[in-house]
């Protein structure tokens, strides 16, 4: 089972998301996001790994700077 379709975006968009959420991120005074929901970490990564309570997946966002797998 490959990558669905719509979850096969340019590098470009997902840039687009993180500066989206790094901006809403300043609005409000926050100093990053820790991603762990499984669409979430989807939405801002690609990701399609298995999302289990044994294997957690996340994803730090800063303020500034790339995110952190």
């Amino acid at each position: 089972m490959g990558i669905p379709e719509y979850m096969d975006f340019p590098e470009a968009e997902y840039k687009r998301r993180y500066s989206k959420a790094q901006e809403l991120m300043d609005r409000n005074g926050l100093s990053g996001l820790l991603i762990t929901e499984g669409g979430i970490y989807t939405y801002f990564s690609g990701g399609t790994r298995d999302f289990s309570f044994s294997r957690p997946h996340t994803l730090l966002l800063p303020l500034n700077g790339e995110p952190v797998p």
